[in-house]
């Protein structure tokens, strides 16, 4: 998921967890010098609001509109200066948005289909794309485009770091989708020649080793467990399975497998004894610095800069004097934000980072007003009830019906992730300078951590949790409303139960029990009489299909068939095989899938809706088998 992440009990993530005193000294007397007075609470959440439906509408406008715009932006702006009227600085802002935004899609233009030469920098970190590698780099015309390469061109981009210099030829292709648009990127370039022509700058070869640790210190972790270690610490999950990432996206854990505000609090907390030792004066750069690292280190994902915006805001309040709310520095943040990339408004990770710093912000005090027990575990369940409350929405929206397990799994895993956060930032980096069995021990306590955080995830993926659409979301809403309007323990618990009484009733998934075609494009027909459960793998099946089978509880399959044995179809194999319990696979002779029975003469599998037919091609002189087999059957798939 994203970013709607509960965050750790009694930190402000809002501000980056700067409430503890000794970081800076208030200059009260600074404040006392300034007359003008500052926006309010309300005023700071109006502003940021109109600045986002103006940049979301600003492409839309033509030219004829913006220009008046602009005279009115300048106009307002020199009142604002002139008056210090909020309301007309609110209205300056609002003109600049939309001016802004104009300018902005009309600077984007994807790049022209053809042949391409030119050079540019690496900006992003290598993933793998089937069998080669891509990378986001910005082109030496400023345009930031994805390189891909297969063959020698993907072995080179595979070791490229950030801030390498390169030259490239190869063929451009025009961006297409509103995930590239959102990330500036004009289009992608497949790559004929690649090579490296310079190393990366000084300014980040310190957070490259800060990096690089982190990254070591996953050596001595498990291989099912390093992938997860870096997407909880640096935001890293170019190699986490879509068998994983299905697993925490179906019971609402997907936000720890990236970072998020959560990340830049305990940054600072780690790095306030070395601050502490600073003069007042130099605390606030030193601050900025290591917001600044963290920053290159993972590679300023939206919710990583809404975080640091609002942190470095938050420090700079308490130099000043001039505390601030923690709403209003949100909404600052936003704005700022927003002014200087338009694009970031429709970017879904930082419309829910945005989404569950409000909602824990302004519904956990009230919620854990009124629950009861241990003040943690209040506060534990105050800010993840707020912030899945806030961010359910979104969800729904964008990704679907969402587990009301979320709840108890959040609470259940959000410690373990808070602590493999502080521990991958400290004993887990020099973990990564230390030899083997130093290392080794250093990670015991994050490998414990990460054996409970994956344990969670897969439980729930097999407990059949309610699930919320928009009508459930609205019944939460008023019952949680409710809980909040009365103190009669007998009324709240009377509200809670009938609300799970009604979920389990009608909102609880079931496994089909008739032919199914699942929306990922694979065909599912379950056991019956003593039959086997089939699942048939076409080559048009999408990764969906782990989605798919762990939102129909299918938890358990007697045979897989595999139409297609390419590297792509191994590895939605795998993420199936990493959900159910799979007995058999069954695949083309000349396959590339782990642990799949190679099929070498054509059968047939009986089921209760009809017999399966397996037809495997003859031999051809290329080799002793097919990569492909065809299944035919006669059964109707609903």
């Amino acid at each position: 998921m994203c970013d709607g992440r509960s965050e750790r009990p009694g930190v402000d993530m809002s501000q980056g967890g700067l409430e503890a005193p000794g970081l800076v000294r208030p200059q009260a007397r600074r404040s006392q010098r300034r007359n003008r007075r500052a926006l309010t609470e309300y005023e700071s959440v109006a502003m940021a609001s109109v600045v986002w439906v103006a940049v979301s509408i600003a492409p839309s406008l033509s030219a004829a509109v913006v220009i008046p715009l602009g005279l009115l932006s300048v106009a307002s702006g020199l009142g604002a200066l002139a008056t210090g009227r909020t309301k007309i600085l609110i209205l300056a802002v609002a003109t600049t948005s939309f001016v802004l935004g104009a300018r902005a899609q009309a600077d984007y233009e994807p790049i022209p289909a053809g042949d391409i030469s030119a050079s540019g920098i690496v900006v992003g970190d290598p993933k793998p794309t089937g069998i080669g590698w891509r990378v986001q780099a910005r082109l030496r015309s400023g345009s930031r485009v994805e390189l891909v390469g297969f063959g020698a061109p993907g072995f080179t981009i595979r070791q490229m770091t950030l801030g390498e210099a390169f030259e490239v030829e190869g063929r451009a292709s025009p961006a297409e989708s509103s995930w590239e648009k959102g990330r500036h990127i004009v289009g992608s370039v497949s790559t004929n020649k690649i090579r490296v022509t310079g190393g990366p700058p000084w300014w980040i070869a310190g957070p490259e080793l800060v990096r690089t640790a982190v990254v070591s210190g996953a050596d001595h972790l498990p291989p099912d467990q390093r992938a997860l270690y870096t997407g909880l610490v640096l935001g890293d999950d170019r190699f986490q399975t879509i068998g994983q990432r299905a697993r925490f996206r179906s019971v609402g854990l997907s936000h720890l497998l990236a970072v998020s505000g959560q990340n830049v609090a305990f940054v600072l907390a780690v790095a306030r004894p070395l601050v502490s030792l600073l003069g007042y004066r130099l605390r606030f750069v030193a601050i900025l610095a290591v917001l600044l690292m963290f920053l290159i280190v993972t590679r300023g994902e939206p919710s990583v800069l809404r975080a640091t915006a609002t942190a470095s805001l938050s420090v700079w309040a308490t130099v000043t004097g001039r505390h601030r709310s923690g709403i209003r520095l949100l909404a600052v943040a936003v704005t700022a934000l927003l002014v200087i990339d338009p694009f970031l408004s429709a970017v879904v990770g930082f419309r829910l980072s945005v989404a569950a710093s409000a909602g824990i912000l302004i519904a956990a005090p009230s919620i854990r007003d009124r629950l009861w027990g241990p003040m943690v575990l209040r506060e534990a369940v105050a800010v993840t009830s707020a912030a899945q409350l806030a961010v359910t929405p979104l969800l729904i929206y964008y990704f679907g019906p969402t587990s009301l397990g979320a709840l108890p799994a959040n609470v259940l895993a959000g410690w373990a992730a808070a602590a493999i956060m502080v521990l991958g930032l400290t004993s887990g980096t020099i973990a990564g300078m230390a030899p083997s069995p130093l290392g080794g021990l250093l990670q015991l306590p994050n490998r414990l951590l990460l054996w409970w955080l994956d344990e969670v995830a897969t439980s729930f993926t097999r407990l059949p949790t309610p699930v919320l659409g928009y009508v459930e979301y609205l019944v939460l809403t008023g019952v949680l409303l409710a809980l909040v309007a009365t103190r009669a323990p007998t009324i709240r618990v009377g509200l809670v139960a009938s609300f799970l009484g009604l979920m389990i009733v009608v909102s609880v998934p079931s496994s089909p029990t008739t032919p199914t075609l699942l929306d990922s494009g694979a065909k599912y027909l379950p056991p019956d009489d003593g039959y086997p459960s089939v699942l048939i793998i076409s080559p048009d099946t999408s990764s969906r299909i782990v989605d798919d089978l762990l939102e129909m509880q299918i938890g358990g399959i007697d045979l897989i068939l595999v139409e297609n044995g390419s590297r792509q179809a191994g590895v939605i194999v795998s993420g199936v095989v990493d959900v159910t319990d799979s007995d058999l696979v069954l695949a083309p002779p000349q396959h590339r899938i782990k642990n799949a029975k190679r099929l070498t003469q054509s059968t047939v599998v009986e089921t209760s809706f009809g017999d399966i037919s397996i037809v495997i091609p003859p031999s051809t002189r290329r080799g002793p088998g097919s990569t492909s087999m065809e299944v035919r059957h006669q059964i109707s798939f609903d």
